[in-house]
């Protein structure tokens, strides 16, 4: 969520970076959620 405040502040490339040196992988597809159970 803090990512989604970067992004409409800074934008999209800032957020992604943020979240590139942080080690965070961004999934912003919902359908794709690694942790559901099948």
């Amino acid at each position: 969520m803090a990512l989604a405040v970067v992004e409409l502040i800074h934008g999209r490339s800032v957020a992604e970076g943020l979240a590139f040196v942080s080690e965070y992988v961004w999934n912003d597809n919902a359908d794709n959620d690694p942790f559901a159970v099948n």
